[in-house]
């Protein structure tokens, strides 16, 4: 039985990697899963607690969780998405699954769910975050993180548009033959 395609972004924040979900997900009708899902509600809590609007993300805020729920219950993020993996294989199981979030920490662990990896190269685009990252972080995107394909963001947004769906449908056609 064949599995569904399996597509992580990577890139370091501000790259584009939601937008090229956000793209595949539109066009293919997939399914983004958010690794770090978690640490959004934290946020979304958070600034509902203050009662301060949230506006967009918060980077040092993200990562501070992200540190301390990978210190305290390494394997909690990755477990929350696995079981909404699970999920969706059980329920519409020829979905396209699209992560925009990976971090080093979890790269084996997508790998071995069948992931493939597409890499996004260029430029970080003008997002202004709450707070922004460390970029030095432990948590945040390493250049070394191994990658299947590539695509570059140095384009206008409806090229970086149709490079996505490009190779999205070349995937398609052409890398989406994994059995479980």
């Amino acid at each position: 039985m064949k599995n569904s395609l399996r597509i992580s972004f990577l890139a370091p924040t501000g790259y584009g990697k939601t937008t090229a979900a956000t793209f595949v997900a539109n066009c293919f009708n997939a399914v983004i899963i958010k690794l770090a899902e978690p640490l959004y509600e934290i946020q979304r809590f958070y600034y509902n607690l203050l009662g301060k609007p949230e506006t967009t993300q918060d980077g040092e805020l993200l990562q501070y969780f992200g540190h301390k729920i990978c210190k305290d219950a390494p394997n909690f993020l990755f477990e929350t998405f696995q079981a909404k993996l699970n999920e969706i294989a059980v329920n519409n199981p020829k979905a396209i699954i699209v992560n925009d979030d990976c971090r080093p920490s979890n790269y084996e662990k997508l790998k071995r769910e069948n992931f493939i990896f597409i890499k996004i190269e260029g430029i970080k685009y003008g997002r202004t975050d709450i707070t922004p990252i460390n970029p030095a972080h432990s948590l945040e995107w390493h250049d070394n993180i191994p990658c299947d394909y590539t695509i570059s963001n140095r384009c206008s947004m409806v090229e970086f548009k149709d490079r996505t769906i490009n190779i999205v449908e070349w995937l398609i056609k052409n890398e989406c033959k994994y059995s479980k």
